[in-house]
């Protein structure tokens, strides 16, 4: 795990998932907004490249900073489209 970013108590991190952890399909990276405060991850995106990683780590920096400058909630804790996080 690679913290990308710091925010407050959030953190942006890249996860790489090892073939003996990953389930068959699964997806190889993974990028998440982990809050400090709550202890566990608040929103996550399952990636297949790093492309599809870094879009996906502009999206969490972007609600890592609504986060702490108006504690807004994360896309999934607003509901916000399938593949937007949560998972």
């Amino acid at each position: 795990m690679a913290v990308i970013a710091r925010f407050g108590t959030r953190d942006v991190c890249l996860i790489e998932i090892l073939r003996a952890d990953a389930s068959t399909g699964s997806a190889p990276l993974r990028v998440e907004l982990f809050d400090r405060a709550r202890g566990h991850a608040v929103e996550s995106v399952a990636c297949n490249d790093l492309e599809a990683a870094e879009a996906a780590t502009g999206e969490l920096m972007d609600d890592a900073r609504e986060g702490v400058l108006g504690n807004s909630p994360t896309r999934s804790e607003r509901g916000g489209p399938p593949g937007s996080g949560g998972g």
